[in-house]
Order: structure tokens, then sequence, then C-alpha cells
């Protein structure tokens, strides 16, 4: 800078030099060159002040030129130093990423094995309760099976007895039908031979009467004070009493009344003599009969569910004939009346229809009860089934409690096992080891 300045004012000096020799040669030539020499001063006096503030900034330039410098010198110091400490930290990141690998191998190590051990004895423990309570379960189930298994046995054992003493009624029923035609006719004769014998006493008639209809009812296979009562007492509207000789009860809860007319006297004396009047005395004595029994209103009493019909029993079969050839209408009007006059082939067969019918209705309920048991069976095996899914839902909670237990006590850094250790080595007294698969170290 200072070399242009000097430059300038030689140039300056010069010029001035040359143009007051070159006017001095010419008129008016100093006025010329005084002009110049003003002129050139005034450059340099402009010049010195350019110098003057050219300098000034010059010499700012440098300060803040050396500033910066020193500037410089500290961010590059600083930049250096981050730089070292950058590679240090770098260095120590990567090994500490390099131990911590390491760590996480042995601690996913240790997991493995403590979750293979926990699982192991989890597995043994879930086999031993899960035995205990299955041999619990069929323990119960057997108690509540055994009673109705034994019960249903009984029931198959009952009803295959049943079915087998069927089978053999069914068998010699052809023979009963026989033997009963040949009873028939031996109480027909027999009859006949007591009617002789209870000649005009009307009431030993009627006693054997009950006798023979007894007779009959145990023959037909039925039970007194079961399947029927005999002459059992009864009071209807108005103080009437009511006395039949035979109730048959039937299945519905339903009952058969049988009433007993032993009527002799006219009959014997027909067949003794043949004579037609003793025929109409016996004839118009059955119809009489038959209108005492239609009123006794056996159906008003309040204690039975009966019939609408009343068996009259007769034990002399030809004596129904007898009636029958004065009256051959006797059945149908006995019949309107809901009378139906039956001697003892005919009373036997209906009560031995009965007494299966009887057998049917037991079956019926036998196998009711079975069924309703078998529901009661069904229903407390559904019972056992739950209860053993709630019991495997159970095991399953107390497995997840386990593993969840194993990792609290064992599970990581930190855990109650390192704890429990640490305190183990500060000095205690122990009588017992921890289990080898809880430590951290296998």
């Amino acid at each position: 800078m200072e070399t242009l300045i000097l430059a300038a004012i030689i140039s300056a000096a010069t010029g001035w030099i040359l143009a007051r020799f070159v006017f001095k040669q010419k008129p008016g030539g100093e006025f010329v060159a005084r002009e110049i020499h003003e002129g050139v001063l005034k450059d340099i006096i402009a010049l010195k002040e350019n110098k003057a503030r050219l300098e000034e900034e010059n010499r700012i330039l440098k300060e803040l030129n050396n500033k910066n410098e020193n500037e410089l010198k500290k961010n590059q110091s600083a930049i250096l130093e981050l730089s070292n400490l950058l590679a240090s930290k770098d260095k120590e990141l990567e090994n500490a990423i390099y131990a911590l690998d390491k760590e996480s191998e042995k601690i996913k190590d240790i997991e493995k094995r403590m979750r293979e051990g926990f699982s192991n004895l989890a597995t043994e423990i879930l086999d031993k309760k899960s035995k205990q309570l299955l041999s619990v379960s069929e323990e119960k189930i057997s108690t509540i099976l055994n009673p109705l298994k034994d019960s249903i046995n009984a029931f198959n054992k009952d009803i295959e007895d049943k079915f087998h003493r069927e089978a053999l009624e069914r068998a010699t029923l052809k023979t009963e039908i026989q033997q009963l035609g040949e009873i028939t006719a031996k109480v027909s004769g027999d009859a006949e031979n007591l009617t002789k014998a209870l000649k005009g006493d009307s009431q030993k008639q009627g006693a054997w009467g009950e006798i023979i209809l007894e007779k009959i009812l145990e023959f037909a296979g039925l039970e007194r004070n079961r399947d029927y009562l005999i002459q059992p007492s009864f009071t209807i509207k108005g103080n009437k009493r009511l006395r039949p000789d035979a109730i048959v009860n039937l299945p519905a809860n339903r009952q058969l009344i049988i009433d007993s007319k032993v009527s002799l006297t006219a009959y014997e004396r027909y067949s003794s003599t043949g004579k037609k009047e003793f025929l109409s005395e016996h004839g118009k004595s059955i119809i009489r009969h038959v209108d005492e029994l239609a009123a006794k209103s056996y159906p008003d009493i309040n204690e039975l569910n009966s019939v609408d019909i009343v068996l009259m029993f007769m034990p002399v079969e030809p004596a129904i004939q007898a009636a029958i050839k004065f009256d051959p209408g006797l059945i149908s009007y006995a019949a309107a009346k809901n009378i139906i006059i039956c001697g003892p082939s005919a009373l036997l067969a209906s009560l031995k229809l009965i007494n299966i019918l009887w057998q049917k209705s037991r079956q019926t309920e036998n196998a009711r009860k079975i069924a309703e048991m078998s529901g009661a069976l069904y229903d407390k095996i559904i019972l056992v089934l739950n209860d053993i899914s709630k019991i495997h839902e159970k095991i399953s909670q107390a497995d997840e409690l386990c593993r969840s237990a194993e990792l609290r006590i064992s599970g990581g850094k930190g855990c109650i096992t390192d704890k429990v250790e640490a305190i183990r080595e500060l000095g205690i007294e122990n009588k017992k080891e921890l289990p080898e698969i809880y430590r951290s170290g296998n």
C-alpha cells in the first residue's frame, strides 16, 4: 500500500516538473504550470488522506485477522480434543457393546437352563398332581356310578326275571286254559253237590260264593291287600254304607268292583224236577240281583276311582245258563245297567288279564325309573366332567403361576437367588444349599 502511494507522489512530482518545463517555454505558461502544481498538490493531499484511511483500515484488518487466526487456532485445538475424546468414547462404546453381547449371551444361557429346569420341575409336579386329581376323580365317579350301576343291574335282572316268568306264563297259558275248563267243570259239579247240601240255606250259600271268589283271585296270581281287597267298607252320602265282596286294583289308580251272588234254591229245585215254574223263579231271582246291584251306586264311593262296570260273580256256570234259558236278553239287560254277569271261567280269564296288565305296568314303571336314573346319571357325569375341566384349568393356572414365580425368583440380574447367594457369601450359617439350577452361574 505504501509503495503505491509513493509511486503516485513520484508520478505527480515528475508530472509537475515536466509540465513546468514545457509550459515555461510558452507565453502564459507560468500560470498553467501553477494550476498544474496546485492540482498535483491537491492530489497529493487526497492521496495522503487515502493513505491514512487505508492504513487505518489495514490496521483494523490486521487486528481482525490476528483475532480470527487466534480463534481459529483455539477452534482447531478444541476440534482436535473433541476428535480425540470421540475416538476414545467410540472405543469405550465398542468395548461396552462387546461386553454387553457377551453378558446377554450368558444371561440367555442362564435363562434357558433355568427355564428347562423349572419346566422339568413343573412338569413333574403337574404330572404328580394330575395323577392324584385323576385318581380322586375316578374315585368320585366310582362312588357316584357304582350304586347306580348296581341299581341298574338289579333292575335289568328284575326285568329279565319278569320276562322269563312272563314267557313261562305264556307257555303255560294254554295248559291253564285247559285246566280252567276242568276246574270250571269241577266247580260246577261241586256246586251241584253243594247246592243240594246247602239247600235252602241262603247265608251259607253266600259264604261259599265268597270263598270261591277269593280262591279264583288267588289262582289268577293276584295278592291280597296289594292287588285286591276283600269286603272293604265305605260310607257314601246319606250315611249309607256299602260293602262290596271284592275290589281289584287296576293300573292307573283305577278299581274294579266284584259282587258275589249265589241264588241256588230255585235252581236246585229246577235241576231236580225240571219244572218251568222253578226255572222262572230262578231267572227272576237273578234279574232281581242285577237290579239290586245296580241300585247300590258303587261309583258314588269317593275313596275309589272305580270303572263304570261291576262284575256280578255267580260260582255255578249251569245256574247262569239256566237263567239265560229263561231270559235270553239277561246279559244285555245287565250290561245296560253296567253289570257284567260272569262265572268262574270268565272271571278267571278277566283276572288273568288284569294280572298281565299289572306286570306290563310294573315293567313300564321300572323302565321309567331306569330312564330317570339314567338321566340323573348323565347329569352326574356331566357335572363330574365339568369338575375335571375346571381341574385342568386350575392346573394350567397353577403352571402359569409357577412359571411366573420362577421368573421372579431367578429370572435375570438382581433376582432373588442372586441376593440370597450374596447374603450367604457374607458369612451366614446355613444348612442347605441352593439347587444348582437356580444359580445364575449355571
